[in-house]
C-alpha cells in the first residue's frame, strides 16, 4: 500500500541509499579485505561510529563536548597506530589503497545511517526500493566484473551459493559450475 504512494524524490532517495549500503559499502569493504589482513581491514572499517559522530555535527546539527573531541582524537591515533603497525614515524601502510577502501566503507556506512535518520518513510516502504536498486546494481556489476564475485575456492570446481551476511544485510551470489 505504501509503495503506491512513493514519489520520485523517495525513489531517488532509495536509489542513493541502496547504492551507499549495501552496494558501495560491501564493494569497497570486500576489496579492502583483498588488500589487507582481515584484522586490519575490520578494525579500520569499525571507525564508522567516529565518522558518524563527526558527520552528525554538520549534517544533523549535533553538538559534541570537549571530552568527546578528545576521545575522537585518541581513537584516530589508535587507528593510525593500527594502520601503520605501530610505526607512526614511518607512516607506512600494508596497502594504502586497502586502508583507503576500509576507511571509505566506514564513511559509506555512516552516511547511510545519517540519511536513514532523515528519511521519515516507514521501513517497508523504504527498504524494498533500496534493495531493488541494490539488486540491480549488483546484477550489473556481476555482469561486467564477474571475477570480483568468484573467491579462490570457486575456481576449484565447487558449486554453490555464497553468502556474505553482516548486520542483517545479505548478499546472494551464485557460483557457476565449471
Amino acid at each position: 500500500m505504501q509503495l503506491k504512494k512513493t514519489s520520485l524524490h523517495d525513489l531517488l532517495m532509495s536509489a542513493v541509499m541502496g547504492m551507499l549500503n549495501p552496494y558501495l559499502y560491501y564493494l569497497v569493504l570486500l576489496n579492502a579485505y583483498k588488500l589487507l589482513p582481515a584484522q586490519e581491514a575490520g578494525t579500520l572499517n569499525y571507525i564508522w561510529p567516529l565518522v558518524l559522530v563527526l558527520l552528525s555535527i554538520p549534517l544533523l546539527g549535533q553538538k559534541i563536548s570537549l571530552w568527546s573531541i578528545m576521545a575522537i582524537v585518541i581513537s584516530f591515533l589508535g587507528i593510525l597506530l593500527i594502520s601503520t603497525h605501530g610505526n607512526l614515524l614511518l607512516f607506512h601502510f600494508t596497502s594504502t589503497t586497502g586502508v583507503s577502501l576500509a576507511l571509505s566503507s566506514a564513511l559509506f556506512w555512516a552516511l547511510y545511517w545519517i540519511i536513514n535518520l532523515k528519511d521519515k518513510r516507514q521501513a517497508t516502504a523504504r527498504l524494498f526500493p533500496e534493495f531493488l536498486f541494490w539488486s540491480i546494481l549488483c546484477f550489473h556489476h556481476y555482469c561486467f566484473h564477474p571475477s570480483f564475485f568468484h573467491p579462490p575456492m570457486a575456481r576449484t570446481g565447487r558449486c554453490g551459493l555464497y553468502w556474505v551476511v553482516r548486520d542483517g544485510h545479505h548478499i546472494h551470489l551464485m557460483d557457476e559450475c565449471p
